[in-house]
This record gives C-alpha cells, structure tokens and sequence, in this order.
C-alpha cells in the first residue's frame, strides 16, 4: 500500500516522502514517533516532519456536513472532541475560512496583527488541501506534554495537547489526515502556531518558493496528457492526493512543491468544470 508522511512546522524543514501507506499530518511536527499513549490503546499513525511553515493540501467541493456526520464513533472519545472534529470537517471540506478562524483559539488569535495575517491565512489554505473522507474513523491521541516548546520561529499561545486523527480506507491505501488542537477555557480550539521574527522571515522565503513553483507548474501542465491526466484525476477524487503528488513527481521528473502545484491547479480545474 502506498504510504506518504507529511506534517508541517514552522521552521520548514527537509522533505522526505515515503509512499507505503497515505498519510497526510495537517500539523506542525517535531517528534510525533515519540507518541506512546492514545485514548483508546493503540499508536497512532507515525509522521515526518514537512519542509513548508503553513501547511499544505486542496479540496472537494462537496459538503462537509454529511461527511462529520458519519464519522465512526469511538467510546474514548469524548463529547466535546466529536462535536468539535464535526466542526472542523465541516468548515474543512466547505473550504470555510471564515468558519475555520472560529475554531482558533481567541488566545491565538490575538498574536495575528497585520503583521502575521497572511501567515494565518496561508495555514488555513493549507488545511484546505485535504478534504476529509465521509467514511473515516476519528481517533483522539494525548500528546506529550514537552512536545510542543517556545522556539525561535514561533510560539503556542495556546499549547497543543492532543492529536486528532481521521483515517480512511480504500481499496488500495489507507490515507490519515492529522490536526492538533488544545483547550482554552476547557473548550476544544485548532492550535496553531504564531511565528516570531524569524519565522515570518523564513514564511516570506517560502512563499517565495511557492510562487516560483507556480511559475514552474504553468509550465508544466501542458504536459499533462493521458493517460497520467486521468489517473492523477482518479486519485484526486479518492482524495488520495498524496499518491497523486508522487505519481507527478516520477512522469513528469518536477520538483515536489511543483507537483503540488500541478495536482492543485488540476484539482481545481476539476471543480470548476
């Protein structure tokens, strides 16, 4: 089965893909292999650290409603967690940005004056590039209390504490889509992270990056022809982006932000046919 880790950090780190199981961590990680404790029982699903400080894959049109309110039930988790993971799918899978700031913690929101704005609305467009399965199990994963820390690219007004993670099947992967969130005032909010100096300086490098490779993927679909049009669709409807990422990558030899790139210019294209 193909497998592929991402997670997201403020620093922007090293890629690195592996392609046996689809998982894609919506979440700024440091250590997530250092999880040992879930709700329930067992491990959740392991993630690498991702290069790019606000976040990444883009969506489906379909509603997100129906698709929280399938999500299969698991005694561990309470109340307030499902309710919330309802929330956030729905506001996710509508592309809502509006309704996706709700679900910021008021503490977090206060660091993001005119100056970080643009950083915020670059994670929440990031969240946006994975819509999340009508069919997929939450699991909730207590994070390690030291896991999260002050660094110099950015802050946590309000710490994160525990791992959501919505799983689905398909007939050939299993893709896993991870979001922190905490509490403040004992309810549950997403947990973002707000940069500090350094780090917007490294998220203006990176939306640099992102715009060259924009630049690139112009270039670039004109050489999407068939069959590899069609199968990178294929997987984009599975919502299997991940593999759709790597599938252009290796037929087309471009960068990975490239290929991100490509398969969201498609994505979109698709949406508004």
């Amino acid at each position: 089965m193909p497998r592929a880790y991402r997670g997201d950090g403020v620093a922007g780190r090293g890629e690195n893909l592996k392609f046996r199981r689809t998982t894609i961590a919506l979440i700024p990680l440091l250590a997530i292999a250092a999880l040992s404790l879930r709700t329930g029982a067992q491990q959740p699903p392991a993630a690498q650290e991702s290069p790019w400080a606000t976040r990444a894959p883009s969506a489906s049109g379909t509603s997100g409603t129906t698709k929280a309110q399938v999500i299969h039930r698991d005694p561990a988790i309470t109340p307030a967690q499902r309710a919330f993971a309802k929330k956030f799918v729905a506001a996710l899978n509508a592309e809502d940005s509006a309704k996706i700031r709700t679900l910021i913690a008021p503490d977090t929101l206060k660091c993001f004056d005119q100056s970080r704005d643009a950083f915020l609305d670059a994670w929440i467009q990031k969240q946006f590039r994975n819509p999340i399965d009508a069919d997929s199990r939450l699991s909730v994963f207590p994070l390690p209390p030291d896991m999260y820390k002050t660094s110099k690219m950015a802050t946590y007004p309000v710490r994160p504490t525990h791992l959501m993670s919505f799983e689905h099947k398909t007939a050939d992967s299993t893709i896993t889509i991870n979001q922190v969130v905490g509490q403040q005032a004992g309810v549950w909010y997403l947990t973002v992270p707000c940069p500090t100096a350094a780090g917007l300086a490294r998220f203006a490098k990176l939306e640099e990056m992102r715009a060259r490779s924009r630049q690139r993927a112009e270039l670039v679909y004109g050489k999407l022809k068939e069959p590899l049009k069609s199968q990178m669709l294929a997987l984009i409807a599975k919502h299997d982006k991940a593999s759709a990422w790597k599938l252009c990558v290796q037929s087309l030899h471009v960068d990975f932000m490239t290929a991100q790139a490509v398969v969201d210019k498609l994505a979109n294209e698709k949406k508004t046919d």
